[in-house]
């Protein structure tokens, strides 16, 4: 899933600098400008996935969010 969000240029992943095993999951300007679209129109009462355009990015970050917790909270 995570390749998937990179691909989509919604996430960077890094290495740690501290552990080499470890990878860095950050969001990017693209993956932040789609997930603020997402939460607006979610608390605009509108449907997700009223932008065709968005769907694929939109439906990547709603399978994606409960891994996205599990890091954030890691």
């Amino acid at each position: 899933m995570l390749a998937e969000l990179e691909e989509q240029g919604l996430i960077a992943r890094a290495r740690d600098p501290r552990d080499g095993r470890r990878a860095l999951v950050t969001l990017t300007g693209g993956g932040i400008a789609t997930l603020t679209e997402c939460r607006r129109q979610r608390e605009a009462g509108w449907p997700v996935n009223s932008t065709p355009s968005a769907r694929p990015e939109l439906e990547t970050l709603t399978r994606a969010l409960p891994l996205l917790r599990q890091i954030a909270e890691s």
